[in-house]
């Protein structure tokens, strides 16, 4: 077999889609120069038949997941569209001759962007071109994605977190705004990244699928659900989104139970909406995040 040069990628909380993409795929940015073997943690362990010089790089670059011996559907799916650029070798079929070269990823900055704006726009420019496709049918559409049954997903236990507990009451509402309800794991890679790419609106409580918010154009909003005072961190998506300035806006109201459900009043939320409007070039005017108890009702 063939000598080849092969990138380990490190493990930076890969069960996790918003880490798979922000801090490994986005990492793959630094293989052709090789400046990101060594995370601030000391990792790095991973090597092989390496000896520091500069690599003769070519693509397709292969990579290595150590820990991985299956991947996640939303892994796999991702890896697919980039084959083109980047083949994953498993471990048995690594040689003693391979070179292996430790890839940490990219570095957290602790600036508002979370990582680099040169890793997000990596990420777009890495996906868009080979998951955009001519079919429109996701055009000008306005979406609010449910959460109703993230409880079932592999991972989650069976706990349900940061749904909506009164979701048909909103649904009317959204529907009398002719706002469609869907459930993002229902679609694949390539047509999440379509939609936020194509739909003028989407409103979705805190979650994993806010990660495709990456892919939106800038003339799209964004809207989050979420509670006031979450258990966990909650602004990595806003992060990315202020970085590519794509417009982003938050609505928050109080949690009913330390799993971050919540209960939206819609008046309240219909308000926050009105407060939102969008000039004739585009460029949205209004508030930037929404309390839901700033407005008291009369």
């Amino acid at each position: 077999m063939e000598k080849r040069i092969i990138f380990h990628i490190e493990n930076r909380g890969y069960g996790y889609i918003f880490h798979w993409y922000s801090y490994m795929l986005a990492g793959l940015r630094h293989i052709p120069n090789n400046k990101s073997r060594f995370g601030p943690d000391g990792g790095g362990a991973i090597e092989q038949n390496y000896n520091g010089e500069l690599l003769n790089l070519n693509e397709p670059y292969n990579l290595y997941f150590s820990y991985l011996s299956e991947f996640e559907q939303f892994q796999q799916e991702s890896l697919d569209i980039i084959s083109d650029l980047f083949v994953v070798v498993k471990k048995e079929d690594i040689s003693d001759k391979d070179i292996i070269v430790n890839n940490y990823g990219e570095f957290i900055s602790w600036s508002p962007t979370h990582i680099s704006k040169d890793a997000y726009l990596y990420l777009r420019d890495l996906f868009l071109p080979r998951a955009i496709s001519s079919d429109t049918k996701y055009k000008n559409k306005k979406y609010y994605l449910s959460r109703s049954k993230s409880h079932l997903l592999s991972g989650n236990s069976g706990l349900k977190r940061r749904q909506i507990i009164n979701e048909s009451e909103f649904d009317e509402y959204l529907k009398s705004k002719n706002i469609e309800k869907i459930f993002l794991e229902d679609f694949s890679t390539k047509e999440k990244i379509n939609i936020f790419n194509q739909a003028d609106l989407i409103i979705s409580p805190n979650s994993g699928g806010l990660l495709f918010s990456l892919f939106t154009p800038n003339t799209s909003k964004i809207i989050e659900l979420n509670v006031s005072n979450p258990h966990q961190i909650s602004e990595q998506y806003k992060n990315q989104c202020d970085a590519l300035n794509i417009p982003y806006y938050k609505f928050t109201t109080e949690k009913i139970d330390n799993m971050d459900n919540m209960k939206i009043d819609i008046n309240t939320f219909n308000s926050f909406l009105n407060t939102i409007k969008c000039c004739p070039n585009g460029i949205i005017t209004g508030v930037k995040s929404f309390v839901a108890e700033d407005i008291k009702e009369d």
